[in-house]
C-alpha cells in the first residue's frame, strides 16, 4: 500500500516503485475523463495547477511524501521534482523516504538532461534512474533490491510535422538483489546476494496518417546468460467517431542464445508482465512479489504476448508470436471487446488439451486508453481453462487490470493546452 501525498501523482495502493518516466507523454489527459460531466471541472483544476507552476521561475519543488508497504510499513519522506510546466533542460523526480519501523532508507528517482531541439535536428537525452526498496517477506526476513538504470535517448522528428518521429534508446541495467534460499542444514531461509547486468536497445517509429496511427518497436536485450530480440507492431484504425477505433498489435520474439539453467527467469510470456516477471526491476508494480492471483497481483503491463487472461502458458526460452485485437463499443459506452491469440515453441505438448494456439477473449473497461484499463475474461481456449480448473482459479481471480504508472507524468499532462 502506498499513499503519495503530493500533487504530482496520488494513489493509494501497494507500491514499491514511484519512478516517473518523463520521456513518455500523455496527450490531453485533463480533458478526457470517464464521466463526461466532469470534464469542465477537471479542466479548470488542471488550468489552475498549470497557472501556478507557470508563474514560478524556480526549478525545485518539494512536497511531503507518505507511503506504506507490507515489508517496511510506513515511510516518511519528501517528493522533489522539477518545474512540470516550464521548459527546462534538467528534469528530475526523486522520492527519498525513511521507514522507522524497519530502519530502512528507500529511494526511487530519475533525472534527465535534454540537448538539442526536436524541431530542428533532434534531441539527445541522458537519463539516470535509481531504485531501492524491499520487495518480499518470508519468515520476517526482508529482502531488498537496488537497481541502476543509466540510459541515453535519441529522438528525431521532422521540422514541418509532429506526425512522425523516431526514438532510439540505449539502456544499461544493473540489479543487486537479495533473495531467500532454503538451507536444509539449518532448516531455515537465509539471505543471499545476487547481481546481474543487462544491455538493452530500443528503437521506436511512430506515424500518424490522417486519424490512423502506426508504430513499430524493436527491442534487444543481452548479457552473458542470454540474448533475445522482439518486434512489436501496433496499428490504430479510427472510426467515424475519432474517439473510437479498431486496434491491432502483433508481437514476435525469439532468443538468439541462452545458457540454461538460468538463475534469472528471462523467458518470453503469452501473458502481460506481472510483478513477478519484472526481472529488471525498472517498472512500478503494486504487488511485485505476489505468488497467488488476487486483486493486486492482477496488474500487468502490455509487453510480450499481452494476454489479458493471466496464464502460465507460453513461458518459453525459444520463440513466441501473439496477436492482440480490440474494438470499441459504439456510443458513449467505455467498453471494448478484445481477443488475444498466440503460439510458441512446444505449444502443442505443454498441455494435453492444447491445439497449439491458445486464445482468450472478453471485455475491456476503458478508463483511459493505454493508461488505465480493466480486463474481464469471458471466453478462452481449453488449455487455459484446464489450468484454471486444475488450480481452482475462479472468475474474480482471472480479472486483470493495467495502470501505466511509468507513463504518468505531471509535466506532460500540464504542458498540454
Amino acid at each position: 500500500m502506498s499513499l503519495c501525498v503530493a500533487a504530482q501523482d496520488s494513489f493509494a495502493l501497494r507500491s514499491k516503485d514511484l519512478l516517473q518516466h518523463e520521456n513518455i507523454g500523455i496527450k490531453d489527459f485533463y480533458a478526457d475523463s470517464l464521466f463526461k460531466k466532469t470534464r469542465r471541472l477537471t479542466s479548470k483544476w488542471m488550468d489552475g495547477v498549470r497557472n501556478y507552476y507557470s508563474e514560478k521561475d524556480r526549478n525545485v519543488f518539494i512536497l511531503p511524501l507518505v507511503s506504506w508497504n507490507d515489508y517496511d510499513k510506513f515511510h516518511q519522506g519528501v517528493l522533489l521534482f522539477s518545474n512540470p510546466v516550464a521548459e527546462k533542460k534538467l528534469n528530475y523526480t526523486f522520492f527519498p523516504s525513511w521507514s522507522f519501523f524497519s530502519s530502512t532508507f528507500n529511494f526511487s528517482g530519475q533525472a534527465s538532461y535534454c540537448f538539442g531541439d526536436v524541431q530542428k535536428w533532434g534531441t539527445v537525452k541522458p537519463i539516470f534512474g535509481f531504485r531501492h526498496y524491499s520487495y518480499n517477506h518470508v519468515m520476517k526476513i526482508k529482502p531488498k533490491f537496488m537497481s541502476l538504470h543509466p540510459e541515453v535517448e535519441f529522438h528525431f522528428g521532422y521540422k514541418d510535422s509532429i506526425r512522425s518521429g523516431i526514438r532510439i534508446n540505449f539502456k544499461y541495467h544493473h540489479v543487486f538483489q537479495e533473495h531467500l534460499k532454503w538451507n536444509s542444514l539449518s532448516n531455515r531461509y537465509e539471505l543471499k546476494n545476487r547481481e546481474y547486468n543487462m544491455f538493452q536497445m530500443q528503437t521506436e517509429t511512430h506515424t500518424l496518417r490522417f486519424a490512423d496511427e502506426n508504430s513499430q518497436r524493436f527491442n534487444i536485450e543481452m548479457n552473458r546468460t542470454m540474448g533475445k530480440l522482439s518486434l512489436t507492431e501496433e496499428h490504430v484504425f479510427k472510426m467515424k467517431n475519432p474517439e473510437k477505433g479498431l486496434y491491432f498489435r502483433l508481437f514476435a520474439g525469439a532468443f538468439i542464445y541462452s545458457q540454461l539453467p538460468s538463475v534469472i527467469d528471462y523467458r518470453f510470456r503469452l501473458s502481460g508482465y506481472s510483478g513477478r516477471d519484472n526481472y529488471l526491476f525498472d517498472l512500478p508494480f503494486l504487488a511485485r512479489s505476489e505468488t497467488e492471483y488476487n486483486a493486486l497481483s492482477g496488474q500487468m503491463y502490455p509487453f510480450d504476448g499481452y494476454f489479458k487472461t493471466p496464464t502460465p502458458l507460453g513461458q518459453t526460452w525459444d520463440w513466441l508470436v501473439a496477436l492482440n485485437m480490440k474494438i470499441d463499443f459504439p456510443g458513449r459506452i467505455p467498453l471494448q471487446f478484445y481477443i488475444d491469440a498466440g503460439t510458441y515453441s512446444d505449444a502443442k505438448v505443454t498441455v494435453p488439451s492444447s491445439t497449439g494456439l491458445p486464445w482468450n477473449a472478453g471485455l475491456v473497461i476503458k478508463i483511459k486508453k493505454d493508461i488505465a484499463e480493466i480486463y474481464i475474461p469471458l471466453f478462452m481456449s481449453n488449455d487455459i481453462k484446464d489450468i484454471y480448473e486444475l488450480n481452482n482459479i475462479g472468475f474474480i481471480q482471472r480479472i486483470t487490470w493495467m495502470v501505466r504508472f511509468d507513463k504518468l507524468s505531471l509535466s506532460e499532462i500540464l504542458k498540454k493546452k
